[in-house]
């Protein structure tokens, strides 16, 4: 089954570059089930969190992943691509590294 193959608040959490874009998109029927889903959000009886709106739910969390988090202006996507960018640096990724930028032109 493609992407295709599914309504667009339905499909699944996927990440591309296409057209010189990073592209990061969750249908967001599946974002409400994810999250109600999620044990982080379940309390002591076993309740999960219930959202009443997925489209209202997805409009806020877009509000909030874009809000910064501290005062260096960092959000939660930048925090999520800094950490993705370092943990690549770690794993030897031949993708970045630390060179100079005038030694990487050379």
């Amino acid at each position: 089954m493609s992407l295709h193959d599914t309504r667009p608040k339905e499909r699944p959490l996927v990440c591309y570059v296409k057209a010189g874009q990073l592209i990061v998109s969750i249908g967001i029927d599946t974002l409400a089930e994810s999250i109600r889903r999620t044990p982080e959000f379940e309390d002591d009886a076993g309740s999960r969190v219930t959202i009443h709106d997925p489209r209202s739910f997805a409009e806020a969390i877009a509000i909030r992943l874009d809000d910064p988090v501290d005062e260096t202006g960092e959000t939660s996507i930048t925090t999520a691509l800094i950490k993705a960018a370092r943990e690549l640096i770690e794993m030897g990724d031949e993708r970045i590294d630390y060179r100079d930028q005038a030694e990487a032109t050379t």
